[in-house]
C-alpha cells in the first residue's frame, strides 16, 4: 500500500514532509535546541508518513492509534530531553523517545500481520527507524561528554533480508506473540467477534507485541520489568478472553487451542524474563 499524500497539521507545519523530501530549516528560524537536530526533522518526516498510513487502516484495530501515537512520542520526548538540565532527566526523556521508536517498529509488524503492510513495507519503514533509534543511541551516549550533537554510530541490528532490525525481533518470545496475532486474524477468529469483544482482544494480543518491543530496548532494570509485566498481565487476559468467547460459543476449543498452548509459552518466558 504506498504512502498518500494528505494535509495534515505536521506537514503545514513542516513544509515538504509528506512528499519524502527532507526538511532543511533557515538557521534564523531555529528557536530551540531540538530543532537543530536532524534527526528530531526525520522523526517529523516519519511522524507524517505514519499519518499518512493510518488513514487507510481499518480503525477497529487498536495498532493505528499506537503507532500515531507512539510516533509523536518520539518528537515530543527528544523535545524535552533536550531542554533538561540534569543527566538524568535528559536520559529519562530520551529513554522514553527510544522506546516509542520500538514501539512504531513493532506496530510495523502487527500492521503486516493484518495486511495493511506487506512484509517489503513494513521492512523499508523499520530500517528509516534503525536509522533514528541509531542516532538517539549516540545522542543519549554524547550527553554523557556533556556536548549536544548527533554522532553516527553503530547499532547491530544486522542487515539482509531476513535478518532482524531491531534486537527485540530475535527474542522467541517476541516472535511467538506476534505469531499468535497472525492466527487470531488468518483463521477468521477476529472476524466472529462483536465490536465489544473484538477490541479488548486486539487491544490485547497488541499489547503483548508491543511491551516486549519495548521493554527489551529499556535502559532502566525498573521499566524493563514494567513493561514485561504489562505483556506478562496481557497474556493472561488474552487466554481468559479466549475462554471466554468459546464458554459464550463464538469459539470451539479446537479453535483456541493452539493459540492457548503459544500463550502458555509466552506467559512461561516472560515470567524467566522478570525473574532473571
Amino acid at each position: 500500500m504506498p504512502w498518500r499524500r494528505q494535509t495534515n497539521f505536521v506537514s503545514n507545519l513542516v513544509p515538504n514532509l509528506v512528499n519524502c523530501q527532507a526538511v532543511h530549516y533557515p538557521i534564523s528560524d531555529i528557536m530551540f535546541s531540538h530543532e537543530k537536530l536532524d534527526v528530531y526533522k526525520d522523526i517529523l518526516h516519519f511522524v507524517a508518513q505514519a499519518e499518512d498510513a493510518v488513514v487507510d487502516w481499518d480503525k477497529k484495530f487498536c495498532v493505528a492509534d499506537h503507532l500515531t501515537r507512539a510516533a509523536e512520542s518520539i518528537v515530543l520526548n527528544l523535545a524535552y530531553a533536550c531542554r533538561e538540565r540534569s543527566l538524568a532527566a535528559k536520559h529519562s526523556s530520551i529513554d522514553y523517545s527510544l522506546g516509542s521508536v520500538l514501539e512504531s517498529a513493532a506496530c510495523m509488524d502487527v500492521a503486516s500481520v493484518v495486511g495493511f503492510f506487506t512484509c517489503d513495507e513494513a521492512r523499508k519503514r523499520k530500517e528509516d527507524l534503525v536509522s533514528v533509534f541509531r542516532r538517539l543511541v549516540r545522542l543519549r551516549e554524547s550527553w554523557g561528554k556533556q556536548v549536544i550533537k548527533e554522532e553516527g554510530g553503530m547499532y547491530s541490528a544486522g542487515c539482509g533480508e531476513s535478518t532482524p532490525l531491531f534486537h527485540h525481533e530475535r527474542l522467541d518470545v517476541y516472535r511467538l506473540s506476534l505469531q499468535v496475532f497472525n492466527e487470531l486474524a488468518s483463521v477468521g477468529l477476529f472476524e466472529r467477534l462483536q465490536v465489544s469483544m473484538f477490541r479488548r482482544v486486539d487491544q490485547a494480543a497488541t499489547s503483548i507485541v508491543l511491551n516486549i518491543a519495548e521493554g527489551n530496548g529499556r535502559y532502566a532494570r525498573l521499566d524493563h520489568k514494567r513493561f514485561l509485566t504489562i505483556a506478562n498481565r496481557s497474556t493472561t487476559k488474552l487466554a481468559a478472553l479466549a475462554d471466554v468467547c468459546t464458554a459464550k460459543g463464538i469459539w470451539t476449543f479446537s479453535d483456541i487451542s493452539r493459540i492457548k498452548q503459544t500463550l502458555r509459552t509466552i506467559d512461561r518466558m516472560t515470567a524467566g524474563m522478570l525473574n532473571c
